[in-house]
């Protein structure tokens, strides 16, 4: 699962990129990194193929909408340092 926030005011929040990416037969796979140390030479990071399997926001509260995505791994996820 991934989630966050975001201001509704905004165009382009997660929505597009996330529902772009939902599919419901499951055969649209996209590459993934997760950086639990920031972004940075040495630092570690997790890479993996997955697909989106839901998504869903709340209602604005003043303006502030939350989100959260679920995604399914497929295949080996790879532990690595960034370079």
């Amino acid at each position: 699962t991934v989630s966050g926030k975001f201001d509704s005011v905004t165009t382009v929040g997660p929505r597009v990129i996330f529902t772009a990416l939902l599919n419901e037969t499951n055969d649209f796979v996209t590459v993934f990194k997760h950086r639990p140390e920031g972004t940075g030479v040495g630092l570690a990071q997790d890479t993996g193929s997955a697909y989106v399997t839901t998504y869903t926001e709340s209602v604005p509260v003043g303006d502030v909408v939350t989100w959260s995505a679920d995604m399914q791994c497929t295949g080996v996820i790879t532990s690595s340092v960034q370079a």
